[in-house]
């Protein structure tokens, strides 16, 4: 059915647009985007204004009498800012997208830490380390994101930390008042880094996105999207090495993420190319980005989502166990368009199909009836998502799994992120990716030999080059004594993971670390 789409056209170019679409699913899946963009002029603020509310109106009207709740604490998420083109290589988070970041940042402290604020966690801002986390995964980007989110949620304060010396002089940190929340870097290596790179090493995805392009939905866009392509070949042709064979459908996102990038950063760029093509470009984007983050009837497709759900479930049990009050988590827009399809946020919202607006925000509040309140029974989750950074963007409650409250009950909310296959442990996550990863050592045997999560083979990926179930298990025995030893001696015998933190990281099923892995990043 026809639906308005809020304008994600990167940083500084905020647009009012409507987008007519409808999408329909075939049996194997896919869903195919029926598109049509009328413009609307910069002046419509009547426009503008309908297509920011008309999801806030709608998701307010559903809100229930729960709203006297108090909030026990959040889990939120973020997408990084402006960055350089992944087609470049070594991404960069730019000036802007810094600054982007910040503004979540200071927009979430306004709105949870604010004595003023409805929703306001407590009326200490100050920083507590034990009720706050904030985590990226080790690269340049996310940890940028993480870094400058912190400087916006907790901005200098000339009352932090301010000593009296023995000479009476007053003394507070660096650049008045910097406070320096604590910032969990995960390296690739360690065991629980699958939560925020779930598609990474994990060959059963690799093996089933693989035949999306074999789909009658991806060649009949490729055919039709052609034209559209070809006509901005001149601006990017050479780069990465893109031809006429390549600059097409099948390279959406990344010809996108180059072109959105040069309309802000390249005054070529952004002479040579109208918002109406650039819009379109998006467009082909978002669907080719959704078709390989979620599949209605295929679970392999769904493992980013599956694995930020155990984040989600983890940082929502530290706040009902531990009083946390804070979590932060910076991540992949395409983890979370995964997670959105798999929670149905596209029935509560079209714009769910779409690619998250960069230093885009989405919050799970623990909610209940008073701050003392410890029975799961009587707490509930709600979802709030704020997309992108304009002013005329709200942090906007949508409801959850295709119901009519937004409030979900908090053990509902666990079954239900359970049902949708949440990979809870690292175990479940090499199971489901049938990967070979060295922290997958210690599981390998727990693979089916004779199918590969459902699709049969004369000899399965796992046990190619092994001569027989014998063979197998000794040099698997073998390969798991040596990992260990070498991994005691590097660390000392020790395997740190947050104090335990984290539940089922901190497991004997956890303790053999990847060494050396690194796989790009998908942000």
């Amino acid at each position: 059915m026809p639906f308005p789409k809020l304008s994600v056209l990167g940083p500084g170019k905020p647009r009012a647009e409507r987008i007519t679409c409808s999408t329909s699913t075939d049996n194997t899946g896919f869903f195919e985007f029926h598109l049509r963009i009328n413009n609307v002029n910069d002046n419509d603020s009547t426009m503008k204004t309908s297509l920011v509310l008309l999801s806030a109106a709608t998701a307010l009207g559903m809100v229930s009498a729960a709203d006297s709740d108090v909030i026990l604490g959040v889990a939120l998420f973020g997408r990084h800012g402006d960055r350089t083109p992944k087609i470049l290589g070594n991404t960069k988070l730019t000036a802007l997208g810094k600054n982007q970041v910040y503004s979540a940042g200071s927009y979430i402290r306004n709105y949870y830490l604010s004595n003023t604020s409805s929703s306001s966690l407590t009326s200490d801002a100050t920083i507590s380390i034990s009720n706050l986390e904030i985590q990226a995964p080790d690269t340049s980007v996310l940890t940028q994101t993480a870094f400058a989110f912190a400087q916006g949620l907790f901005p200098p304060s000339s009352s932090i930390q301010t000593e009296t010396l023995a000479n009476g002089t007053e003394v507070s940190t660096p650049l008045d008042g910097y406070q320096y929340p604590n910032l969990e870097g995960i390296p690739s290596d360690a065991p629980e880094a699958y939560i925020n790179e779930g598609t990474t090493q994990c060959p059963q995805y690799d093996l089933e996105t693989e035949y999306y392009s074999a789909n009658d939905v991806y060649t009949s866009t490729l055919s039709s999207s052609q034209s559209l392509y070809d006509s901005i070949a001149p601006l990017v042709q050479g780069i990465g090495g893109w031809n006429s064979s390549t600059i097409n459908f099948g390279n959406a996102y990344k010809i996108f993420d180059y072109l959105n990038y040069g309309s802000v950063h390249n005054e070529t760029i952004a002479s040579q190319l109208s918002s109406e093509t650039l819009d379109q470009l998006r467009i082909l984007a978002d669907q080719h980005e959704f078709a390989l983050n979620y599949n209605a009837t295929d679970p392999a497709y769904n493992i980013g989502g599956r694995s930020l759900m155990s984040e989600v479930l983890t940082n929502l049990n530290a706040s009902a166990v531990e009083s946390q009050k804070i979590s932060y988590a910076a991540g992949s827009y395409a983890n979370f368009m995964s997670l959105f399809a798999l929670m149905n946020l596209t029935a509560a919202s079209a714009d769910f199909y779409g690619l998250p607006g960069y230093a885009s925000t989405f919050s799970f509040e623990l909610r209940a009836p008073t701050n003392t309140t410890t029975d799961p029974a009587s707490m509930s989750i709600r979802f709030l998502f704020r997309n992108g950074t304009a002013v005329s963007s709200e942090l906007t409650a949508f409801p959850l799994f295709g119901g009519s409250e937004v409030d979900v009950p908090y053990e509902t909310f666990v079954k239900e992120l359970k049902t949708r296959g949440a990979l809870m442990t690292t175990r479940a996550w090499c199971n489901a990716c049938a990967s070979h990863a060295s922290v997958c050592t210690a599981f390998l045997l727990d693979y089916d030999t004779n199918a590969y999560m459902g699709r049969e083979y004369p000899v399965s990926p796992l046990g190619a080059g092994f001569i027989g179930a014998g063979v197998m298990a000794v040099v698997m025995t073998l390969l798991v004594f040596v990992l260990f030893s070498v991994v005691r001696r590097l660390r000392g015998g020790v395997d740190k993971l947050g104090g335990g933190r984290r539940g089922s990281f901190g497991s004997d099923e956890t303790k053999v670390t990847r060494v050396g892995e690194m796989a790009e990043e998908k942000v």
